[in-house]
């Protein structure tokens, strides 16, 4: 038994395996889409998941329903969506 923050550690853990691989092979780097990072994850298992994304070559999709935990200085882009409309932070 495992508990659904540590499902998604494992379905992440190899995922980024599965990239490393992919990379290797093809020479292709591939885009990363992670969807609502922030859920079921405690704070020190969110920083390690945004450790191995920023280490990683691939350019990386996140959505999340709570942006206080990010740092918004390091990213490229942050957008956000608010009824239908999208606005560049």
């Amino acid at each position: 038994m495992a508990s659904r923050g540590q499902q998604k550690m494992v379905v992440f853990a190899i995922k980024m395996a599965q990239m490393q691989f992919f990379t290797a092979n093809s020479q292709i780097v591939p885009i990363l889409l992670v969807d609502d990072i922030t859920a079921e994850l405690d704070r020190d298992n969110l920083y390690k998941m945004f450790d191995r994304i920023d280490h990683s070559q691939s350019q990386c999709f996140i959505t999340a329903t709570d942006p206080y935990h990010f740092d918004v200085k390091s990213m490229a882009g942050v957008f956000h969506v608010e009824h239908g409309s999208l606005h560049v932070v």
